[in-house]
C-alpha cells in the first residue's frame, strides 16, 4: 500500500519540485533564450538542425530525448555514422561533426546528467518525471558556450509541447510539420523487412495506450506485443514484427501520432513551420527567416538549401489513405473542431 501510494504521489511531488526550481531560476534570470524544435521523425528536422549548426552563434543539441544517448562517451560520440553514403541513405544533409558532438558540454564521467530512457517513449504523451526532465533540459541550456544560443532539436517531444512551453517560456517553440502522406512514405521506405521508425511508432502507441485515444491504434497488435522492461529488446522485436502488419495498421498508428501532435502544436507552439512550403515557396522561406530574425541573429540564406522530398508513388492507394484519414479525424473530431483544423479526409494534405 505504501509503495503504491508513493508511486501515485511521485509525479505530483516531482511537478511541485520542478515548479519551485522554475520560480527560482526566473528570479535569478537563469533561463537563456533558446530555440526548441519539436517534431515527429522524418519531418526534415535534421535539415533544420544542420542549418542552425552551420550558423555562427548556435549550439545545437541533436535529439536530446534519443534513447541511445545513454551509449555516448567522450571517446565515442559518433555512435551513428555520418559519412556521405549514410546521410544520403537517410535523406539527411551532410554533417561535418558527429550528431551528438555538442553533448560534450554536458558529459560528466561519461554519462549525461539527469537523462534516462523513460523520457524517450514511456513519457512520450505525458511527463511524470517533471523535476528530472526540467533539470536535464536546464543543464543543456546553461552548458552552451558563452554568447551561443542553445537549440534543442527534439524528435520525441511533439505531445509534450505544452509542458516544455510551461517550463521554458524564454524559448521559441517551433513545431515542424510535413505533409502526412509524404512523411509516412519516408518512414516506410526506411525498410520493409526491418524498420526501426515503424517500430518506434508501434512502441510509442503501446507504451502510451491510455493517452489520447491511442487504444484504437494499439488494438490490432495488442495481443502480439506488450511492453517489457527492456526497451532495446522491444524495439528490435518490433522492427522485425513491423513487416507482419498491414500498411493500413502502420498508417493508422502514424496518423494518430501525426494528428495529436498537430493538435498539441496548435495549442502550444509559437510557430508551426511547414517544411513543404519552406522547400517550395521562396516567399514563405523568407517570411520564416524574418520571423526568426525578430529574436535571433541569423543569415537571410539559412534555409536556401531546403529540399523536402515529394513522392510520385506511395505504398498505398488514395482510397486506403482517405479511409483511414476519415476514421482517425472522426476519432478526434472534437479536438479538431475546437482548433478549426477540419476533417483530414476533406482538406489538402498540407494544413499550415
Amino acid at each position: 500500500m505504501i509503495m503504491r501510494l508513493r508511486r501515485f504521489c511521485a509525479p505530483f511531488i516531482s511537478y511541485l519540485e520542478a515548479q519551485l526550481r522554475l520560480a527560482r531560476h526566473r528570479l535569478q534570470g537563469r533561463q537563456p533564450p533558446a530555440i526548441f524544435l519539436h517534431s515527429l521523425f522524418r519531418s526534415g528536422s535534421t535539415y533544420l538542425f544542420n542549418a542552425f549548426r552551420n550558423e555562427k552563434g548556435f549550439w545545437c543539441y541533436y535529439e536530446p530525448l534519443h534513447h541511445q544517448l545513454i551509449e555516448i562517451r567522450r571517446d565515442r560520440l559518433a555512435i551513428f555514422p555520418f559519412d556521405k553514403i549514410t546521410t544520403d541513405k537517410m535523406s539527411h544533409p551532410p554533417l561535418t561533426r558527429p550528431h551528438f558532438y555538442e553533448f560534450t558540454a554536458v558529459l560528466k564521467n561519461d554519462h549525461i546528467p539527469f537523462f534516462n530512457i523513460r523520457m524517450s517513449y514511456s513519457e512520450f504523451a505525458a511527463v511524470r518525471q517533471h523535476a528530472r526532465l526540467y533539470k536535464y533540459v536546464m543543464t543543456l541550456l546553461v552548458s552552451a558556450p558563452d554568447k551561443m544560443t542553445p537549440l534543442l532539436q527534439f524528435n520525441r517531444s511533439s505531445l509534450r509541447i505544452g509542458w516544455f512551453r510551461r517550463f521554458f517560456r524564454n524559448a521559441l517553440h517551433v513545431y515542424i510539420l510535413r505533409d502526412r502522406r509524404d512523411q509516412f512514405e519516408s518512414y516506410f521506405r526506411q525498410g520493409e523487412k526491418y524498420n526501426i521508425f515503424l517500430a518506434i511508432n508501434l512502441y510509442i502507441i503501446a507504451s502510451n495506450g491510455r493517452s489520447w485515444k491511442f487504444a484504437q491504434a494499439y488494438a490490432p497488435y495488442k495481443k502480439e506485443f506488450r511492453v517489457t522492461h527492456d526497451l532495446y529488446y522491444d524495439l528490435k522485436r518490433l522492427a522485425f514484427f513491423a513487416a507482419e502488419l498491414d500498411r493500413e495498421v502502420h498508417y493508422r498508428v502514424f496518423l494518430h501520432l501525426w494528428l495529436t501532435s498537430l493538435v498539441e502544436a496548435k495549442r502550444h507552439a509559437d510557430i508551426i513551420l511547414d517544411m513543404n512550403r519552406l522547400s517550395e515557396s521562396p516567399e514563405y522561406n523568407q517570411e520564416v527567416v524574418r520571423r526568426l530574425q525578430e529574436q535571433f541573429t541569423l543569415s537571410p540564406s539559412i534555409f536556401s538549401g531546403c529540399h523536402i522530398k515529394r513522392y510520385d508513388r506511395y505504398c498505398m492507394d488514395d482510397s486506403a489513405f482517405s479511409a483511414i484519414e476519415r476514421e482517425v479525424s472522426e476519432t478526434y473530431r472534437k479536438e479538431l473542431a475546437a482548433l478549426n483544423i477540419g476533417n483530414l479526409g476533406e482538406i489538402p494534405a498540407v494544413l499550415v
